[in-house]
């Protein structure tokens, strides 16, 4: 796994295709497109945090899968911040993360939560 986009992008060019790799670190909506792209068969990214992530990382593995890029969904896990810490991300404890789960696994056809 690793933590940046740009990281994963270049060891992902290096590296075997049978790799499952996982994004760790927190992304950004602006590099969901360019990560699947570079890295079509990405197993996981394990920092969603809000249904905005969500439905750009489904939008960009469900285009991955429709050019025949990726064969299986996208799997996601939901991060939830525990620190009170300002420079830790996720979704945070008051927030609904139920909704979150739910538009997932309802919505989202191209993420597996």
């Amino acid at each position: 796994g690793e933590n940046y986009v740009q990281e994963l992008m270049e060891k992902a060019k290096e590296m075997p295709k049978d790799i499952k790799w996982h994004m760790i670190g927190h992304l950004q909506r602006n590099k969901v497109t360019p990560l699947l792209k570079a890295v079509p068969h990405l197993y996981a990214v394990e920092s969603v945090d809000s249904i905005k992530l969500a439905d750009k990382l489904n939008a960009a593995a469900t285009t991955t899968r429709e050019e025949g890029l990726r064969s299986d969904p996208l799997s996601v896990f939901i991060e939830v911040m525990t620190s009170d810490e300002i420079t830790k991300t996720g979704i945070e404890k008051d927030e609904d993360i139920d909704e979150l789960a739910e538009h997932i696994t309802t919505q989202c056809t191209g993420l597996k939560l």
